[in-house]
């Protein structure tokens, strides 16, 4: 095929971006047409002293209507790109042949620069046919002004074999052209899908906050947080589940289950910051710093128990899920210089990962601190004073589940 084509989709976002490509070259054609246009006044004064002056007035006309397009194209009616054109490739074709006309012997002389002007439209035609119905137009006027001049066999023949020529060298152009932009415009949509791709494994890597920042200065990223809450989760009978089977099985249901805790995380607005094993590690509050963070763990934490529970009994397999939580201050930030990692550190995240190794399968440790936060909304159990290893004794709790409302 003479013209490559697209899938319709493609082909309308093809078509969309060229015209939209054809608006810098109509107005650098209306400034250069309308210059190039008066300047020749010196070209017309060689040919013919005497005829010169009737020649500036055509000129100077054409001129004004290819400056009045280009005002046009900063206006609404800048967007009828195919109106635009036809009228400013008529003026130009019907005016220099009118100036042709006037001068002796013009269309012996100038019948070339009929021909440059009908080499330089495949620059702003989106579609062959337009080319080609502005070619018609491009023979069809020299030879009425020629009829209506009288001019002969010879000045007729040489005039149409330049711009025939002409036409069909712009034919053969605008298919170059064509194929050269669709295979750009096939690269730059090959571009931008990776880029979207990029992205996306980016934000799925990194909080997407963290990702932006990143993707702009392309510097680490850090900052500290007054207030936050860290919650870290164990299964328990896991190690003893990976050693008695096979391995594509086991991380076929570690996967469900953890697939599972992602869409209740991604659900209460808290960031994934980790796994480790069969750990799992979770953050509210950062790196978008939020008022219910607590609660918003607290309540992920609840579900987490409900969704081993019910992991448990469809894969009739011997797990559990220890939880601790602890709220604090952290310090946020990505590390790594090939492989990415947003990460947290401080003494909250070391509360938080011995609240959950001190803590008992099937329930929430949390702090003294996490249930200031909480407040009565919830309900607990007091664990008592626990010694934690490098921070000394700590009262904690168990969190049970939330206070039912009166119109519950």
């Amino acid at each position: 095929m003479l013209i490559d084509r697209f899938a319709p989709a493609t082909e309308q976002a093809y078509r969309v971006r060229r015209t939209s490509q054809i608006g810098s070259f109509e107005r650098l054609g209306a400034v250069a047409g309308a210059g190039a246009f008066l300047a020749l006044v010196a070209w017309d004064a060689q040919v013919s002293r005497t005829g010169v002056g009737e020649t500036v007035v055509v000129r100077i006309g054409v001129a004004c209507v290819l400056l009045a397009l280009l005002a046009l194209t900063y206006t609404p009616i800048g967007s009828r790109h195919l109106a635009l054109q036809s009228v400013a490739n008529t003026a130009v074709i019907s005016g220099f042949s009118w100036v042709l006309a006037l001068l002796p012997d013009g269309f012996r002389v100038g019948a070339a620069g009929l021909a440059v002007a009908i080499v330089l439209m495949p620059l702003v035609a989106a579609e062959l046919h337009h080319l080609v119905a502005w070619g018609v137009v491009a023979l069809a006027a020299p030879n009425l002004f020629m009829a209506a001049d009288g001019a002969d066999r010879f000045t007729v023949v040489n005039a149409n074999t330049w711009m025939a020529v002409s036409l069909a060298f712009a034919i053969g152009f605008w298919l170059v052209l064509d194929r050269v932009n669709r295979r750009l415009f096939l690269a730059e949509q090959d571009l931008a899908e990776e880029r979207r791709r990029t992205d996306a494994l980016l934000k799925t890597i990194l909080p997407e906050e963290i990702a932006e920042r990143l993707k702009r200065s392309g510097e680490s990223v850090a900052a500290r947080y007054d207030q936050v809450t860290i919650l870290f989760a164990d299964l328990v009978g896991f190690t003893s589940y990976a050693r008695d089977h096979e391995p594509v099985e086991v991380v076929r249901r570690l996967n469900e289950l953890f697939s599972a805790f992602d869409d209740a995380v991604a659900a209460r607005g808290l960031e994934k910051i980790k796994t480790i094993g069969d750990g799992y590690m979770v953050a509210g509050g950062v790196p978008v710093v939020t008022a219910d963070h607590a609660t918003a763990v607290a309540d992920l934490a609840l579900e987490m128990i409900d969704l081993v529970a019910k992991f448990v009994a469809e894969h009739a397999v011997d797990w559990d899920v220890r939880i601790g939580v602890h709220s604090g201050e952290v310090v946020a930030g990505v590390i790594g210089k090939r492989k990415f990692a947003y990460d947290l550190w401080g003494d909250t995240v070391n509360v938080a990962s011995r609240l959950e190794s001190t803590g008992v399968p099937g329930r929430i440790q949390v702090s003294e601190d996490t249930v200031a936060l909480l407040g009565p909304s919830y309900r607990y159990e007091p664990r008592g004073m626990i010694d934690l290893k490098n921070r000394g004794s700590l009262s904690t709790y168990f969190l049970e589940g939330r206070v039912a409302s009166s119109s519950e």
